[in-house]
């Protein structure tokens, strides 16, 4: 049974974490950077007394508004915690919205309004009499229809400490699946079993990730500049310094959220004799990970040359072909199609290549692959 960790919710969330009736981890609310204790009494206390909030109009008029402040509602939004009002996506609350500002601060403006109308003599709020006022016009962001961009997603990382929603590498998902040999995580570990062995021989590996730090400095003794960078994928990340030539060679793509592929290579520290050390030290030599080359992950699909599609012999219908034909047609490229035609029957595989058709990986080609649940690889 896989157990999923949910991000913060409104409507859902306590203080700290919780496990809820479906046996998956809910992120507490407590959690999120600039959320106060008091604010998530009182929400916690709001939905205790009248339900699950509606929408994101119901949770302004009921939630305390000197509590949970314009500061807090910004956190709540950033950790994705109003995600579950689906009207709503998390950049229209920061689109112009009247002359009032953004969305969000129409918003107060319209929870303060209801609230002073619910303190004051009940006809008004109703509107008995002459002098009843009209409760006030819900406000609605400008109907644009935007993608979440990663400024969103590092907004999610800064509220709560990790990607829950989304991962900035979610667009490289081709990428690092095929032009990676190996995690941040698996590098670590192979590293530390290396740190052992005595007869070592050297190895590379090709990785990807997120800038997620960048720094740089002069040397105090020489006056050279120097900097690290820290690379991050799905499973951990990684901190790089770069000195002398390193550092000026690979300067270019230390940028703060820049995708990248990195081929490294796993070797033996090198080794300086201090002054008065006649000999070296036994035992293994201590290793290290040294960067070879960077290129951008945007950038992979252009070293490719051919890519090669398995399909079992048995569904090769003339609907299939047809389709088939059609895709091919729609993605017009460079890249050479190979099939492996596979029939299961007399265990035999042939290797075919297209004269007809070049293609272009393109998202839409890839997703035809996935929804038909073809498996392939690229050379």
């Amino acid at each position: 049974m896989d157990i999923s960790v949910l991000g913060p919710d409104v409507n859902e969330s306590m203080h700290d974490f919780t496990v809820n009736s479906n046996g998956n981890i809910r992120f507490g609310m407590g959690g999120i950077k600039g959320v106060g204790y008091g604010a998530v009494d009182n929400i916690i206390q709001a939905r205790l007394e009248g339900g699950p909030f509606k929408d994101v109009y119901d949770f302004i008029e009921r939630i305390n508004l000197n509590t949970c402040n314009r500061k807090t509602l910004e956190s709540l939004i950033y950790a994705g915690a109003l995600d579950s009002f689906t009207e709503f996506s998390r950049h229209h609350y920061f689109l112009p919205c009247n002359k009032d500002g953004v969305f969000l601060d129409s918003l107060i403006l319209y929870g303060s309004r209801i609230q002073e109308e619910k303190n004051k003599d009940m006809s008004s709020l109703f509107g008995e009499g002459s002098q009843s006022l009209a409760p006030p016009e819900r406000p609605s962001p400008p109907n644009m229809h935007l993608e979440e961009t990663e400024d969103f997603l590092k907004k999610e990382k800064e509220m709560v400490g990790i990607y829950l929603s989304a991962h900035p590498l979610d667009r490289f998902s081709f990428e690092m699946k095929h032009f990676t040999s190996h995690s941040l995580k698996q590098i670590r570990e192979i590293l530390e079993d290396a740190q052992k062995e005595v007869n070592f021989t050297a190895r590379e590996f090709l990785t990807g990730g997120i800038v997620s730090g960048v720094t740089s400095a002069l040397s105090k003794n020489s006056g050279r500049p120097w900097g690290t960078f820290t690379l991050e994928d799905y499973t951990s990340s990684w901190k790089f310094t770069l000195f002398g030539k390193e550092y000026e060679q690979f300067l270019p793509y230390m940028r703060q959220g820049e995708a990248l592929l990195v081929r490294c290579s796993l070797q033996e520290r090198i080794q300086y004799k201090r002054k008065g050390q006649e000999r070296e030290v036994s035992g293994p030599k201590e290793k290290e990970v040294r960067i070879l080359s960077i290129s951008l992950l945007a950038n992979a699909k252009e070293s490719l040359n051919a890519i090669s599609i398995q399909l079992n012999v048995e569904d090769i219908t003339a609907s299939f072909r047809k389709e088939l034909v059609r895709v091919l047609s729609a993605n017009p490229g460079k890249i050479t199609v190979h099939f492996v035609l596979k029939d299961k029957t007399n265990k035999m595989a042939v290797k075919l290549f297209s004269r007809s058709h070049r293609i272009d990986l393109t998202t839409d080609f890839l997703s035809w692959l996935d929804k038909k649940g073809l498996e392939f690889s690229v050379e």
